[in-house]
């Protein structure tokens, strides 16, 4: 058997992250030979690239930057015919190939399988965003932007992604792939940061752009405005330039200063 999935790693400035994100991959039960694991090199600045060249994984170089030129790159370079992608922060369990695999080979009008994380570490506020979004993806499938796969001829037919859509791109990739078929989203499998969540005003921002982007990707297949975040002074809602959107995991250096 060939290579049959290829996972993709986007990572910007993930030294802290990168190896046990790592891994996890080696230890799948799904065979090494089958499956390639690729991190896209998103302009790092720290050791993120020189921790993972170790694991002898195909590291790729996006020089534009944000998350979504980052997937592009990623499925562009891929050789399987599943994509899986996991971020940086992530880890998965051990089996978390093999599921991918036999379920999306053996299920034809299954296209896309997104994977529900466990927050870590956790406080009150982890705790009341991850039944929000235990909530929301019952309501609503949508694969996880941490954690998703999916048939890569499906993702080819759809359109892709699309690069002017910086936030909010496993909305719209959900949405076009269901054009096709039916996504499912699974409990279990994936352990992901809860950086985003760990103080009211993170929590809040994130809430606030995600439910902006899904309202808009829903009703316009697109995100119309960048948004700013909050801070203690004020909020602003921009037109979409040529910025990423503040506490995205592969914001470029200016937002991070």
């Amino acid at each position: 058997m060939s290579t049959q999935i290829s996972v993709i790693i986007p990572a910007y400035n993930e030294e802290k992250n990168i190896k046990k994100c790592l891994q996890s991959l080696k230890a799948q039960t799904f065979p090494e030979n089958n499956f390639e694991i690729i991190l896209i090199d998103n302009n790092c600045q720290d050791k993120t690239v020189e921790i993972a060249s170790s694991f002898k994984v195909r590291v790729i170089k996006e020089k534009k930057q944000g998350i979504t030129y980052a997937r592009i790159k990623g499925i562009n370079n891929s050789l399987a015919p599943i994509v899986a992608f996991l971020d940086a922060d992530s880890s998965v369990n051990p089996n978390w190939l093999d599921f991918i695999y036999q379920t999306l080979s053996k299920t034809p009008k299954l296209v896309g399988i997104g994977f529900e994380g466990n927050l870590e570490p956790k406080n009150r506020l982890v705790k009341i965003a991850e039944s929000f979004l235990h909530w929301f993806y019952f309501i609503n499938p949508v694969m996880p932007g941490y954690c998703f796969s999916f048939k890569k001829e499906v993702y080819f037919a759809c359109g892709g992604f699309k690069p002017e859509v910086k936030f909010g791109e496993d909305v719209f990739i959900s949405k076009k792939l269901k054009r096709f078929g039916k996504i499912m989203v699974k409990p279990g499998f994936v352990t992901t940061s809860s950086r985003r969540y760990l103080n009211f005003l993170s929590l809040i921002n994130y809430a606030y752009k995600t439910i902006i982007s899904f309202i808009a990707i829903t009703l316009f297949d697109k995100s119309p405005v960048e948004l700013k975040a909050f801070s203690k002074e004020k909020f602003q809602l921009n037109l979409l330039k040529n910025k990423n959107f503040p506490g995205n995991s592969l914001t470029g250096p200016e937002e991070n200063n």
